[in-house]
């Protein structure tokens, strides 16, 4: 496990629109294979926004906003450990029932 871990949030709601911007860091670590190898630290950033419409919020947003390339600590025999995904895209409609 690494060292060092964070977490961030930020977000701004004004006349049924909303913006938002989170991330989050990972500190160096070592894989759980023998011998271990290291596994760089790395920032990831995602935004979003929504809109609020009568009983229901159109929503979006970019995880990974920077395409950052990052691998997750894993006990598996992959010698870098677990790749994640790069940019991806999210659109979608909240309904309240």
């Amino acid at each position: 496990m690494p060292r060092d871990l964070a977490f961030f949030s930020v977000e701004y709601r004004t006349n049924g629109l909303g913006l938002g911007l989170n991330g989050f860091c990972r500190g160096a670590s070592e894989t759980g294979r023998s011998p271990p190898e290291r596994i760089p630290s790395y920032w990831v950033l995602n935004g979003y926004l929504s809109y609020q419409i009568e009983g229901m919020a159109l929503v979006g947003g970019v995880c990974n906003l920077l395409d950052k390339e990052y691998y997750t600590h894993t006990n598996s025999c992959l010698p870098r450990g677990l790749p994640n995904r790069g940019r991806e895209f999210r659109i979608g409609v909240e309904v309240k029932l």
